[in-house]
């Protein structure tokens, strides 16, 4: 592939296209502004699609294909001298609060199971009593039952873009700071400005996350990406080792 390609936006989707696109063989640059608020050192990383109740149906093939595609992915990155992703199996706990929700656990336990072929994530669904959930996850409050699911896992996203980016540096890839603008010539993305420094390129990739629309505005291309409020809540637990407690979701 004698393909120039710049990628605007270094989390996990950008590092990624970046590393893929370096391991086909194309010349890639990556350049990433490191705006504060970025998904990917936000977000939980959890990987089990084929436990989520609520997204649209489109959401599912595209979830069971990533899930898939993990195992592999950690591999080729140990291959490319990027060992650390922070991806394991570590299960889920799908916990019942109270006893109308404990009464639905079998009919969702069977809505896991019927997907387990689809998604690896899944692995053997059962159900355990709230004490035996507490022993898996010892901050848990009384419930009275909860599945768990031992396929699920969870990756932390600042290791695997960091993995990313690393990997795709060694097979190449150039990894730059600043804020790109796209140049346009007849249409099509033909390079991008950072600072005084233009990049031209063959072909552009806008992974800018909840900041893509600007991107699209400079490209005269609609994206359809909004920012999306989200809770998260970080303790500290010192003297805990953590890494191997299960995901806790719910209804």
């Amino acid at each position: 592939m004698n393909t120039e390609v710049v990628v605007v936006g270094g989390g996990v989707v950008g590092a990624s296209a970046a590393y893929h696109l370096a391991r086909a063989g194309a010349r890639v640059t990556l350049v990433d502004r490191a705006d504060v608020g970025q998904a990917t050192a936000a977000g939980a990383g959890i990987i089990a699609p084929g436990t989520s109740l609520r997204p649209l149906p489109a959401f599912y093939p595209f979830g069971y294909a990533a899930a898939r595609a993990y195992p592999g992915l950690v591999a080729n990155l140990a291959e490319d001298g990027e060992p650390e992703t922070g991806f394991a199996v570590v299960g889920l706990l799908f916990v019942a609060t109270d006893a109308a929700e404990a009464a639905r656990l079998p009919e969702t336990a069977a809505l896991f199971r019927s997907r387990a072929g689809e998604d690896p994530t899944i692995g053997t669904v059962s159900e355990v009593s709230g004490a035996e959930a507490r022993a898996l996850f010892p901050p848990l409050a009384e419930v009275p039952a909860a599945l768990r699911v031992s396929g699920a896992a969870r990756v932390d996203g600042r290791l695997l873009r960091d993995a990313l980016r690393g990997a795709a540096a060694r097979r190449g890839a150039t990894i730059l700071h600043g804020d790109a603008t796209p140049e346009v010539s007849g249409g099509r993305a033909t390079g991008v400005l950072i600072g005084d420094r233009r990049i031209a390129a063959d072909a552009l990739v806008a992974a800018g996350g909840a900041w893509s629309n600007a991107l699209g505005d400079a490209l005269g291309v609609r994206l359809p990406t909004e920012p999306q409020r989200g809770q998260i809540l970080h303790l500290r637990s010192p003297g805990t080792r953590t890494a191997r407690w299960p995901i806790v979701i719910g209804f």
